[in-house]
């Protein structure tokens, strides 16, 4: 059986708006980089004030190379400037401008950082030394 020529013409005009109808929905994802669920990353956030400047350890609930999810003790001002450090298990260490964009309760306090520039190299680094492969 063959397909006639208005039939795959019919077909492609279908395909056609079926990738129209994808980047439509693509344009409003605002979560465009994978995130990682890591256990074996320690993290620390600084934060600057007035006197001093205080680094305390976090929990990494999740990371990518846009931002991450922490959680914390330490009470965080929303658009608060602070910065991530971040050490793996191979001794690759990196240290992240970010800004504090939300905060929720669960049973302890979480705040999602943005990074303030799109960090190439710690995606690349956090998927080649991923043991486990947790996406969120």
């Amino acid at each position: 059986m063959t397909m006639m020529s208005e039939e795959i013409d019919d077909l492609a005009t279908d395909n056609d708006l079926f990738a129209v109808d994808m980047s439509a929905s693509i344009e409003n994802n605002k979560r465009t980089a994978v995130r990682y669920v890591r256990d074996d990353i320690a993290a620390a956030l600084a934060k600057k004030s007035m006197l001093k400047t205080s680094e305390f350890s976090v929990q990494l609930i999740d990371i990518s190379s846009k931002g991450a999810l922490v959680a914390c003790p330490q009470k965080l001002a929303i658009n608060k400037k602070v910065t991530l450090r971040l050490s793996f298990n191979d001794g690759k260490e990196f240290v992240i401008a970010a800004s504090v964009i939300h905060a929720r309760n669960a049973p302890e306090k979480q705040y999602g950082l943005k990074f303030s520039r799109y960090n190439n190299e710690l995606g690349e680094h956090l998927l080649s030394s991923q043991s486990d492969l947790i996406f969120k």
